[in-house]
């Protein structure tokens, strides 16, 4: 009873104090919004600071916003910051606007926390800063490193010009002296010639304002124009065809202009002001925070433009961009591993002339067995002789006679015949082999080929977000060296490492080109023909049902070393070039005993031939001696030469057996027959040696395999490692605390990290396909039968060896 009175104390106490917190009003705090003149922008600073804010204090304060605008004067600015300023019930002051921030941050202490983040250039405004931090009470402004200068150098290397119009609020130029000046000094060593245009409220005045002359136009922060002024602007520009580059960066580029390379710079101020308030309003004296802040960069560009007023920026600059406007035609072709292996059996070139080689070998054995079938030859003759040689013949041969004949011949026995069809027949098998031997080379090669593009993709995808990396870490020097802690050496170290880092970029798109041009040629495509690619892994469901089971084979050291003793036997089993070598064995045995039955071996055949002479004609076509007119006694002799000298019968055959034997050839068949023993002897041998490379292919290739399966996982932790201490050194590097050289260090160690992993799964699937090449079999092509069938043959063996397998 004593405990449940105890805990029942406890209870109420604790609900009592959560309704007595609970009941506790927030501190309210007033923030006062001093805004330069009216926005054309629907306040959209002002919107997404208020946001910040609210988000970032909610719970812990009660904010209020008490908002003044001026009308773009230096007097009524000023006017407004000294009303907030006497202001009592006003806590906080935030200047949204250049001249405000200005004139704010030029005072000497301001009576209350003030925030300034519309910073132009702290150095040519001459604003106070010590390590970092402004050292005035009370004030904080925020300080973005100079990118006007920069600005115009990636707009030179996107198209190239002399003649430069920037274009500036009027307002600006008004209230801070001689910053036209400071612009084109600040371009000086661009060897430019450059017009600074002030834009008040007109569009049209601004342009009028535009030299005949001018190559290129660089807009500056236009804060008093609304979204459809800019894009009138915008489009003025593509009217004159003038190349634009932004300030604004992507959020100008969607509305026409050209360029820009700052992204999301209204976000990332206001995320900034956010945190200094919460800062100040939990007790941080605002001399205290520190003052820089860098952009993100990412270079945009618009295509639609480029192409309305037909500039064409440089392979290099495109590779590095952010493209919007672009019209995307759509690509239907999405290719996958066992695609690319399907189609490739299917169209590639190389397979199509050995098919047509293979289809050309099989009338090579119809041509050799033909010589044994039955032949029947005709022929027809139309003979005209001299007449007198006519008449001399006494009727055996007319002056003209059309005649024919048939001839029959069937090869009863003849080795050499018999010898070329066993020939033709193990030609044509060995033919067969070497077509699905390069149907094996051609598999591999097509995946191999597609493995390649995903690897060249990812080096590209790493080389890209390297070099951003890259870009945030030159903002992050700019800073350092804004606040002091670095020198000028720092930004030009990042500066010459983008330019490293691009061409590196440059390279990895085209070994991505090369190798997609590549595997488009294994697949009989149009070169440079679009395609899309599926990401390949260890859980790609074509991989899991084709090689799953392999995996538990490579994991275990002892059972991996029997696996390829299996895997020996049977890519030997299914070599194509031992079964084609075989077909060359049988050939040249064949040939031996051809060579040996030379010795006594004869070729009979049966021949019938039959003759007709059709017509006679002219002289001699009967006999011409009258022996009816000698005397009586000589009649019976008259009548024997008649007989004799009768014209021939039209129609004659005849038909006969013909045996024939090469008695004597000079020792002909003792060379031919010594020489088909050599040619076996080096077939023989042949194969041995190829056994021997099979063997030592598919146990090299499944050593590689299991390495590089092996080092997947290993290459993964090094690169979360090499990342994590990455993220670690930057900050460190934002901080100061360390220098230049250690973040480059682990920079590259972290990209290399980066690349071996990436690669590590690409290594791994392809030095799978060598296994699969070795071993004579690509699973691809296998049902599932046969599939549980090789690894039924697998488990056997190993239980043979006594390592059964789960």
């Amino acid at each position: 009873m004593k405990y449940k009175a105890y805990f029942l104390f406890i209870l109420v106490f604790n609900l009592l104090s959560f309704s007595f917190s609970s009941g506790q009003s927030l501190k309210t705090i007033n923030i006062g919004l001093v805004i330069d003149g009216p926005w054309g922008e629907e306040n959209e600073m002002l919107k997404s600071i208020k946001r910040e804010i609210l988000e970032l204090t909610t719970g812990e304060f009660d904010i209020q916003f008490k908002t003044l605008q001026a009308d773009w004067t230096i007097s009524e600015i000023r006017k407004t910051i000294d009303q907030l300023l006497a202001d009592r019930e006003v806590d906080l002051i935030i200047t949204l606007g250049s001249i405000s921030s200005n004139e704010v941050s030029q005072r000497t202490e301001p009576a209350k926390p003030v925030i300034a983040p519309y910073i132009i250039d702290a150095t040519f405004q001459k604003l106070p800063i010590k390590d970092g931090k402004s050292g005035v009470k009370n004030l904080n402004y925020i300080s973005v490193p100079a990118t006007f200068k920069r600005d115009i150098q990636i707009f030179k290397d996107i198209v190239s010009f002399k003649n430069l119009a920037v274009l500036i609020n009027q307002y600006l130029l008004d209230a801070f002296p001689g910053l036209d000046q400071c612009c084109k000094e600040t371009l000086e060593e661009l060897d430019l010639d450059v017009e600074i245009i002030g834009i008040g409220e007109s569009i049209q005045d601004a342009l009028n304002k535009l030299p005949q002359h001018v190559e290129a136009v660089y807009i500056l922060p236009l804060p008093h124009f609304t979204d459809e002024q800019y894009k009138k602007l915008a489009n003025a520009l593509i009217d004159r065809k003038l190349p634009s580059f932004a300030y604004g960066g992507a959020e100008r580029v969607e509305q026409g202009i050209l360029a820009g390379l700052n992204k999301d710079v209204v976000n990332r101020i206001s995320r900034r002001v956010g945190i200094n308030v919460q800062r100040i309003l939990l007790g941080e004296k605002p001399e205290s925070i520190p003052v820089a802040i860098s952009l993100k960069q990412q270079l945009t560009i618009n295509e639609a433009t480029a192409n309305a007023i037909e500039v064409s920026p440089s392979w290099a600059v495109i590779n590095e961009a952010e493209v919007i406007g672009r019209e995307l035609r759509p690509i239907d072709r999405i290719l996958d591993l066992n695609k690319v292996v399907q189609e490739a059996i299917a169209t590639n070139l190389d397979l199509a002339v050995k098919g047509y080689y293979v289809s050309a070998g099989v009338q090579n054995v119809n041509e050799a067995r033909s010589k044994l079938m039955p032949s029947i030859d005709i022929s027809g003759t139309y003979l005209i002789i001299d007449k007198d040689r006519a008449e001399r013949s006494f009727g055996q041969q007319a002056e003209k006679t059309v005649s024919g004949s048939a001839t029959a011949t069937q090869i009863i026995f003849s080795e050499p015949a018999w010898t070329n069809l066993s020939i033709q027949k193990n030609l044509q098998k060995s033919r067969e082999y070497e077509l699905e031997q390069l149907k094996l080379d051609i598999t591999r090669d097509a995946a191999t080929a597609y493995l390649n593009v995903l690897r060249a993709k990812s080096y590209e995808r790493i080389q890209q977000e390297n070099l951003k990396l890259t870009r945030q870490n030159l903002d992050l020097a700019r800073v350092r060296e804004v606040v002091g802690s670095a020198g000028p050496a720092e930004v030009y170290r990042w500066e010459s490492e983008i330019a490293t880092n691009r061409k590196a970029s440059i390279d990895a798109n085209t070994q991505r080109n090369l190798a997609e041009i590549h595997l488009n040629r294994l697949l009989h495509r149009p070169a440079e023909e679009d395609f899309l690619t599926q990401e390949i892994d260890l859980k790609d469901p074509t991989l899991i049902t084709s090689y799953g089971d392999i995996f538990k084979y490579i994991e275990n050291k002892q059972v991996f070393r029997i696996f390829r003793q299996f895997m020996s036997e049977e890519a030997q089993r299914n070599s194509p070039e031992l079964a084609a070598l075989d077909a060359a064995i049988a050939v040249q045995k064949r040939l031996l005993r051809s060579a040996t039955n030379s010795f006594w071996s004869s070729t009979i055949a049966l021949q019938g031939q039959v003759d007709n002479i059709f017509t006679r004609a002219g002289a001699g076509k009967e006999a011409i001696i009258d022996f009816s007119s000698l005397p009586p006694e000589y009649q019976p002799f008259g009548q024997i030469f008649s007989q004799s000298f009768k014209p021939p019968k039209d129609l004659s055959w005849n038909i006969g057996l013909n045996v024939s034997f090469p008695l004597f050839r000079s020792g002909e068949k003792f060379f031919v027959r010594q020489k088909a023993i050599k040619e076996l002897n080096q077939l023989q041998t042949q194969r041995d040696a190829i056994a021997e490379r099979i063997e030592q292919r598919i146990r090299s290739a499944l050593h590689l395999a299991g390495a590089s399966y092996a080092s997947i996982q290993q290459a993964k932790l090094a690169a979360e490692a090499a990342e994590k201490s990455l993220q670690v050194v930057q900050e460190s590097y934002s901080q100061g605390l360390v220098s230049v050289v250690e973040l480059l260090d682990v920079q590259y160690a972290a990209l290399v990290t980066d690349q071996v992993s990436a690669n590590s799964v690409y290594d791994f699937l392809i030095d799978l396909m060598e296994v699969e090449r070795a071993y004579g079999h690509f699973n691809f092509f296998s049902t599932d039968e046969r599939r549980g069938e090789f690894f039924e043959r697998a488990n056997t063996y190993l239980k043979k060896s006594g390592l059964p397998i789960e």
